[in-house]
Order: C-alpha cells, then structure tokens, then sequence
C-alpha cells in the first residue's frame, strides 16, 4: 500500500510539475506574442505617421504652388492693366478715323492703329512707356 501511495504521489507531483511548466511555457509565449504585436503595432504607426508627413509635406508644396501662380497672375494683370493703361494714353484715333468714308479708309485707319500699336508694344518692351 505505501509502495501504491508514492507511486500515486510521484504520479501526481509529476503532473503538477509538468502542468507549472506548460504554464511557464505558454507564459513565455504568450509574451512574445505580445511583443511580436507591439512591434508591428509600433511599425504600422510609424509607417501612418511616415505617411501623414509625406501628405502634409505634398499638401504644404501645392499650397505653395497655387499661392506663386496667384501671384504670378496677379503680376501679369497688373502689367496688363498698366500696359492697357499706357495704350489708353499713347494713342489718340486720328480725327478722320472717328467715321469711316469707305472701306479703304477703314482698312488705312486699321492699319495704322497696328503699326501703332506694334510700335507701343516694341517702346513699351524697351521700358520707354510706362
């Protein structure tokens, strides 16, 4: 009968240590499972952020692009506004172009409105009119 008990509690502790030590095992595991996600958890939020920045960055460089092009055009109005402006003050119509007598005399009064006008726009370039 004590050879039946310390067999039984041999069986026993033997259990019980084998079960402390699967325990352990999957504690083991179970923490670097956890780890394992963290990590990834950690990669995906730098990668987010790696992102983020890159469409903040994108969304700062196109900003700046449309505030030059505004601006670029607004130069260009204003110079044409003074260009349009100076043309306004440099000619006057002839006092015979106001009424057209036939169609030659339009076509003369036309052409001389563009030798004018070609003649403004070389001075004009040149910065002789402003």
């Amino acid at each position: 009968m004590k050879l039946i008990l310390k067999i039984a509690a041999g069986i026993i502790l033997a259990s019980a240590v084998a079960l402390i030590v699967r325990i352990v095992f999957l504690n083991i595991m179970l923490d670097r499972a956890n780890e394992i996600a963290r990590e990834s958890m950690e990669k995906q939020k730098q990668a987010i952020a790696a992102r983020d920045e890159r469409v903040r960055q994108e969304g700062l460089l196109i900003a700046e692009r449309e505030r030059k092009a505004k601006e670029i055009a607004r130069q260009e109005a204003e110079y044409e506004r003074k260009k349009a402006n100076a043309w306004r003050n440099y000619y006057v119509d002839p006092e015979g172009c106001l009424v057209f007598k036939s169609d030659a005399h339009m076509v003369e009064c036309v052409d001389n409105k563009k030798r004018a006008r070609n003649e403004f726009n070389r001075l004009y370039e040149q910065g002789e009119l402003r």
